[in-house]
């Protein structure tokens, strides 16, 4: 292949072997199921079926966990549930209250606000839940780390169960339960949740142990969208609630989706994981990134469709502000990239003018411009607060590690995570950090790459085997769109389309069927009529057609 047109490699990835002979599935598509790892019958009626995983009672601190839930109800104590100010945050957040109310809990709810409180679980936020009359605080999407602040909670008569998906600590706070599926040791379906998925897993206990029915559809349609928007594996539990709960938002029960739906152009009736991803999640986060997550939680639990509508005009509005910032702080940030991090493989800059709330989207995009480890932070007199996002050679989780001593707070996963330090200590952060990508890296020759399930002629996708695509989805972070490469395809015409020729639109055949497609920021590359390409692409609904289209991710010509 000649050089790719984004530049990028292209691997085309190796399936085990596969025993789902009598799935009666073309050989293209057990291909991609053991791609996947499903390599029997009954992984493949799982994956195509699945059902709700084993029961919840079985992750370990569940029981106490519930038991402590049990006992505030029945003792008419007021629950505070303490979330997150993201979309994973504020929908366990909505899940857990609403759920607990239910079964007549005493419930306020307590989402920090990013530039006041600071990330996750804090002494004030533990301060105003107390004076708020709570004695039992359930954590959701933070607290794993919290050892000090547990520690006061309990030094000021608050107990605290802690329900997390982030990687636990050595040493873990002294809370009074304490359920994060990373600790080990349960069904391994729940291990991936996010902690939408994790708060709704535990109504699921709380329920069985009260003796009553979950009215499950209630919150699947919360659990999908904070499930997609935090960017966990779409496999085992998780991929059934995103499945399940993108039934229930095409039924628009809550009026605060219906209007957010309706503010984005979003038809829920055919929304799919891709749709909640890029088009309802940054509108409901932007509203912790710019003003108060709050406003998030307001919409997705009200009952007022006049509120309702209001609030997504206001969310909306502050998307549109999101994206501004963004590219401001985008052109600031590449600026001092080009200046101070020219030789280092670590890219970490900051400025007072990187808002706080759009300095992870920063880091995204020029970690994928430059294809190294971004750290941007927005600059203050005493403290620096970044984020940090990575290419698929640097583990996020291990690099901050080499500077634990000198950061005040930090955090993450293997591809992002978050940081403050004291604004005198920055420059030996980006010294230890920069050092340890540099030994990281050694050796090595960091390219971006597309991976493609498998390589096969275009004119092999057939009726049978198009009809079963549509049962991977609902796609994501390891069950990926099922992506193709095909060679030497000719083109029968090109055209662009959008703003200044941004996007290439191709007719292309090869055998008998002739396909649409389309390629997003491709128009710049646009190939000749007759020409011939290879191919990477995925195929997709073309609704205003009511059929399919390819989506084609890269191309190289091949004369």
């Amino acid at each position: 292949m000649l050089e790719s047109v984004r530049g990028r490699r292209w691997l085309i990835r190796e399936a085990l072997p596969a025993d789902v002979g009598s799935s009666r599935a073309p050989r293209l598509i057990t291909h991609l199921l053991a791609l996947r790892g499903i390599r029997s019958n009954t992984d493949a009626r799982q994956f195509l079926h699945g059902q709700a995983g084993d029961d919840p009672i079985r992750i370990p601190g569940m029981e106490p966990a519930v038991a402590r839930m049990r006992a505030a109800i029945a003792a008419g104590e007021r629950i505070a549930v303490y979330g997150d100010y993201d979309v994973d945050g504020v929908t366990a957040t909505a899940i857990l209250s609403e759920g607990l109310q239910a079964l007549g809990g005493d419930v306020v709810t307590h989402i920090p606000n990013r530039f006041t409180d600071g990330y996750g679980l804090t002494v004030a936020g533990l301060r105003a839940v107390r004076d708020q009359g709570a004695r039992l605080v359930i954590t959701v999407d933070c607290g794993i780390n919290a050892n000090h602040e547990v520690d006061f909670a309990n030094e000021i008569g608050l107990s605290v169960v802690i329900l997390d998906h982030h990687e636990p600590p050595p040493v873990l706070p002294d809370a009074a339960a304490i359920v994060d599926p990373k600790m080990g040791g349960g069904p391994p379906e729940y291990d991936g949740l996010a902690s939408c998925g994790l708060a709704f897993t535990t109504l699921r206990a709380l329920y069985d142990a009260a003796g009553t029915s979950l009215e499950a559809e209630r919150y699947l349609d919360l659990a999908a969208l904070g499930t997609v928007a935090d960017m966990v594996p779409l496999v085992g539990e998780n991929r059934r609630l995103v499945r399940d709960g993108l039934k229930s938002l095409a039924r628009g029960r809550r009026p605060g989706i219906r209007a957010l739906a309706a503010a984005a152009s979003v038809d829920l009736a055919t929304l799919d994981a891709a749709g909640i991803g890029y088009r309802l999640a940054p509108r409901l986060n932007a509203a912790g990134r710019l003003e108060n997550a709050s406003l998030a939680l307001e919409l997705l639990t009200t009952h007022d469709e006049a509120r309702a509508v209001e609030l997504a005009a206001t969310l909306t509005d502050l998307n549109t502000r999101r994206q501004r910032l963004t590219e401001e702080g985008l052109a600031i940030a590449r600026e001092l990239a080009a200046r101070e991090c020219r030789d280092s493989p670590l890219i970490m800059v900051g400025h007072e003018q990187i808002a706080q709330g759009i300095v992870g989207l920063v880091a995204g995009k020029l970690a994928e411009e430059f294809y190294r480890p971004a750290a941007i932070y927005e600059r203050g007199n005493e403290v620096c607060r970044g984020s940090v996002r990575s290419i698929r050679e640097v583990d996020v989780v291990r690099c901050l590690s080499q500077g634990d001593t000198i950061m005040e707070r930090w955090g993450g996963h293997s591809q992002a995570g978050g940081f403050s330090v004291r604004t005198d200590r920055v420059g030996e952060l980006k010294a230890v950090l920069g050092d340890w990508v540099r030994r990281e890296l050694a050796g090595q020759e960091p390219r971006p790459v597309f991976e493609a399930d498998v390589e096969t002629p275009l004119s092999s996708l057939g009726v049978a085997e198009l009809q079963w695509l549509p049962r991977f989805e609902p796609c994501g972070q390891e069950n990926p769109t099922p992506m193709f490469v095909s060679r030497r395809v000719p083109v029968m015409r090109s055209w662009t389309v959008g703003a200044e020729g941004r996007h290439l639109r191709l007719k292309l055949r090869d055998g008998p069927i002739t396909w649409d497609a389309v390629g997003f920021n491709l128009g710049h590359a646009q190939p000749r009529p007759g020409a011939r390409v290879d191919l990477l692409y995925s195929v997709v609904p073309d609704r205003r057609r009511n059929g399919l289209e390819l989506h084609v991710q890269d191309f190289a010509p091949t004369d």
